[in-house]
């Protein structure tokens, strides 16, 4: 049976962020009329959308300038802005017609992650005049700095003591200093609606390093086999999905976050649960979940995460029940080891998808994505990040080939 769209009266969407692709081809899966503005404007995003517009965020106020050209298309398109992530935009644009939430400071998730029995970061502001007391704290171990309203690691640094005595402005701007935490990082997605709030998929995140920026968000695998509270055969499925779940329903209920939302975890090597963060939009792993519950059967024809996300935001009542999906996928942003212009690649294996495709010439710089990879795995199987997974490096190699000299 095919679904209708979310809402009678918002069939008209305008996704809104760094890269769209996803969530357009989501919506439009649904059937929603999309129009979408990202950084990019590759060519399976303008695919998915009935209109398009490519962001600008140059000149002294990046923000205000996104902000303004967001509201201005949507007035154009008559389309309600949603908000996928990846752009720091004003709180006046709406996710339905619901304000779109603040992320949660580090102060309430200390909060919440101790009334639901996960740990957390030592952590305390950053501010410039604080570098003092931040010399004080920074006495052991190593820390990181993360500056407040960036997205996918991009603002996240390593800091030590003797870096702030030796130049004490090194980390200006509005940010928080941070314990690091090594281990295995998880994304987990959660929907909260009228209904309650559910957990709906758990993958490992996958990162790399990018200059001196070291978690990079490079994208997901999974969704995981979520087992029980108590021990496994196989450690890598001893999820606490009850506590999980209490500390989803909890951040959700407190912050008034309705529709698809992201908890960041780190798990060390004693089996400790670290909270990182929240973020209360659609994230980059919702995409591996999604596509899992379709080759699964959990998502039929006409229904998707962004239709679930829509209905959740303006209260419409749950009609698409959910269950755990087995199929795994690798889903990995490549980014590129030098600069030069684009030219599709050959075929890849039968396994593979490209996506966030650019035009062919267009020019890429060193660092910055050049296209996505989604990787189909064997059902059941648990992809661990590229050293153990050949097939992704070789094919992360040949997408950054596609990278030519000029």
């Amino acid at each position: 049976m095919t679904s209708q769209p979310a809402n009678q009266g918002l069939n008209r969407i305008l996704v809104a962020g760094a890269s769209v692709r996803w969530a357009a081809q989501s919506a439009r899966r649904a059937g929603y009329s999309v129009s979408g503005i990202d950084l990019f404007g590759d060519t399976d995003t303008r695919a998915a959308c009935d209109h398009f517009q490519l962001l600008d965020v140059s000149g002294d106020s990046p923000e205000n300038a996104a902000d303004q050209q967001i509201a201005s298309f949507s007035a154009q398109t008559g389309a309600a802005v949603i908000s996928v992530g990846g752009l720091s935009l004003g709180p006046y644009l709406k996710g339905g017609h619901r304000p779109r939430p603040k992320d949660p400071t580090w102060k309430r998730l200390q909060q919440f992650s101790r009334q639901t029995g996960f740990e957390f970061p030592e952590t305390f502001s950053g501010f410039v005049d604080n570098k003092s007391h931040a010399i004080g704290q920074i006495t052991w171990g190593r820390w990181l700095f993360k500056t407040i309203g960036s997205t996918g690691g991009f603002g996240v640094r390593f800091v030590d003591a003797e870096t702030l005595v030796r130049d004490p402005h090194a980390f200006a701007g509005n940010g928080i200093f941070q314990r690091y935490v090594p281990g295995r990082r998880y994304g987990v997605v959660a929907l909260a609606s009228d209904d309650g709030t559910e957990i709906l998929g758990i993958c490992r995140s996958l990162h790399q390093r990018l200059g001196d920026r070291p978690f990079v968000y490079a994208g997901s695998a999974g969704p995981i086999a979520i087992a029980t509270e108590s021990k496994s055969s196989d450690p890598s499925t001893d999820i606490p999905i009850q506590r999980l779940q209490r500390l989803a329903f909890r951040v959700a209920e407190s912050e008034n976050i309705r529709g698809l939302f992201n908890l960041d975890f780190v798990r060390d090597t004693e089996d400790r649960w670290w909270l990182l963060e929240v973020n209360a939009r659609p994230s980059g792993s919702c995409e591996v979940i999604e596509q899992a519950a379709i080759r699964s059967g959990v998502l039929s024809d006409g229904q998707s995460l962004i239709q679930m996300h829509l209905n959740a935001i303006n209260g419409n009542p749950r009609v698409i029940p959910w269950r755990s999906s087995h199929d795994t996928l690798v889903k990995r942003i490549v980014y590129s080891s030098h600069a030069g212009y684009f030219v599709r690649p050959s075929e890849l294996c039968d396994s593979a998808q490209l996506l966030d495709v650019p035009s062919d010439g267009t020019p890429i710089q060193a660092g910055a994505p050049v296209a996505t990879l989604l990787l189909r795995t064997e059902r059941g199987s648990t992809p661990e990040v590229e050293q153990n997974f050949p097939p992704m490096r070789s094919l992360v190699r040949q997408v950054q080939a596609a990278v030519q000299l000029g």
